[in-house]
């Protein structure tokens, strides 16, 4: 029975590549047929990715920033040599490997003036410099939550839900489509760290920023 790439579960692929990839790089002379099976497999796994956003983090990325962030997690995965032990599921180690690259994205553009600063599907005012603190975080006009919640949508989306209106576990769980509570655990954690890389990229200091994250420390405290 003849079987391919489309039959392998995730992780089998990516054990597969890593055989493949050992000795790099691949003289397309003498292992014609290591390369044609290392394109096979690397084509079926992006696939999967690209027809799975929610399953693999794709989802969760902005959409302007998706296909470089993407792009790069790949990489890193052809990178990967032969010592690297893969984790927990396949899905699971690319999403983190997604959420580093897109971290890296995000402040270089912050930090050249591009990018983030000057997509056209984005109408940023000048962010204000307001005295931050926990209590007003949601609903002041002039603080650094309106434009994160412009950028960041989903993620505030969540955070909003969660420590604003104090909705239950069980109702983040289906309000944001989350299969069970370890993946919300997981997504309310990224949509946090967000928000803190958010406002250390844009002037905010360690005092700063303390204070703002309070918010979320305290609701979490109390539940």
């Amino acid at each position: 029975m003849t079987t391919g790439p489309s039959y392998y579960s995730d992780e089998e692929i990516l054990k597969r590549l890593n055989v493949l990839l050992a000795d790099r790089p691949i003289d397309p002379s003498t292992n014609g047929k290591t390369l044609l099976d290392a394109q096979a497999l690397f084509s079926e796994l992006a696939t999967r990715i690209y027809d799975n956003p929610s399953k693999w983090g794709l989802s969760q990325i902005p959409e302007h920033a998706r296909n470089d962030v993407a792009q790069d997690a790949l990489v890193d995965l052809l990178s990967a040599n032969s010592s690297t032990r893969i984790t927990g599921s396949a899905a699971e180690w690319f999403v983190a490997a997604l959420e580093s690259r897109f971290r890296e994205y995000w402040t270089l553009t912050k930090s050249f003036g591009t990018g983030l600063q000057n997509q056209p599907s984005y109408d940023e005012p000048e962010i204000k410099k307001v005295k931050p603190t926990a209590k007003n975080l949601f609903k002041n006009k002039e603080g650094p939550w309106q434009i994160f919640e412009t950028e960041f949508q989903r993620d505030a989306y969540a955070l909003r839900l969660k420590f604003e209106k104090g909705h239950s576990d069980s109702e983040l769980e289906y309000m944001l489509d989350v299969p069970n509570h370890r993946t919300l655990v997981s997504k309310i954690e990224r949509a946090k760290s967000r928000f803190q890389m958010y406002l250390e990229q844009t002037g905010y200091n360690r005092e700063e920023v303390m204070s703002i994250m309070q918010r979320f420390w305290e609701e979490e405290t109390n539940e």
